[in-house]
């Protein structure tokens, strides 16, 4: 009885979910340094760490981009499932009201020293220090696919940078 309490406790993922690279990428002379690194923690579960230091303050019309593309097994083409672009100020303040970031968040709060408000300050080293993600976040019934996450920073239609995560889920 008791082997079977303990199996109905352990819920097993219908799929595997992985993160198989990720890439951070400056183009401008704002950033002093950057770093981002995952490591997998368990079957499933990943820590991503970021951090970023500025040597002066981040423009107010700073802008970046959110783009998640999927391509289903055995698809030829990519598709844009997320494609949003908005003011890093307005992204900071909205993350706080919307209801689809809130475990991601909650998740980044615990690990980080960014604010949630504008300004970013020059010479402060900002960090997002082993922030776990998980199959949690995606839906049980999610096909077998490839992913790839996407932010994009821009000034003036100018690329600053780029955060580029790779992964993947497998149906079991």
């Amino acid at each position: 009885m008791a082997h079977y309490l303990m199996a109905a406790k352990v819920k097993k993922s219908p799929f595997v979910f992985e993160i198989q690279n990720i890439c951070c990428e400056v183009c401008t002379d704002l950033v002093k340094r950057n770093y981002c690194h995952f490591d997998k923690v368990a079957p499933n579960k990943y820590a991503l760490s970021f951090l970023i230091e500025i040597n002066r303050q981040l423009p107010a019309a700073t802008e970046v981009a959110f783009t998640i593309d999927v391509r289903p097994k055995g698809g030829q083409k990519a598709v844009k499932f997320v494609n949003l672009r908005l003011k890093v100020c307005d992204a900071l303040a909205s993350l706080k009201t919307n209801p689809m970031l809130m475990m991601i968040l909650r998740e980044m709060l615990q690990n980080s020293n960014l604010p949630l408000s504008c300004p970013l300050k020059p010479n402060i080293l900002y960090n997002i220090s082993n922030m776990m993600v998980s199959d949690e976040i995606v839906p049980s019934y999610a096909p077998t696919l490839d992913f790839n996450f996407t932010m994009i920073f821009y000034l003036e239609k100018s690329n600053m940078g780029t955060i580029f995560v790779q992964g993947a889920i497998k149906r079991n």
